[in-house]
């Protein structure tokens, strides 16, 4: 019982990922629970909360959004910090953009086996 308890962040993180959609941009917000919802119904567009997705991958991104933001001085802070001060958007907003970034990010390292050059 005690190696199943037992997984690495790593293997975590491939096991979430491994399951079937395309690596699409907006596919994988979707899949990670922070995708644009945007309906239209007559003349009007209605924006909504995505309620499906993988919320594990939802309380990483957006954890590790926040962990970010409030650390030292790094481009997803100074990204944050634009949309919040630069652009208007509310804080819960631009935090989900960030994690949008982050996750878009880890994507593309674990896919090509790259090193992070932030």
């Amino acid at each position: 019982m005690g190696n199943t308890l037992k997984m690495d962040k790593k293997d975590l993180i491939k096991r979430l990922f491994k399951t079937g959609w395309s690596n699409r941009k907006q596919q994988l917000w979707a899949y990670c629970h922070l995708g644009k919802g945007c309906y239209q119904s007559g003349n009007t567009f209605l924006n909504k909360k995505q309620k499906r997705g993988n919320r594990y991958l939802k309380a990483m991104a957006l954890g590790a959004a926040t962990r970010t933001i409030r650390c030292k001085p790094n481009p997803y802070r100074s990204q944050y910090v634009d949309y919040v001060e630069v652009k208007g958007k509310r804080p819960q907003m631009a935090k989900r953009i960030v994690a949008r970034h982050i996750i878009t990010t880890m994507w593309t390292m674990w896919r090509k086996g790259e090193q992070y050059r932030g």
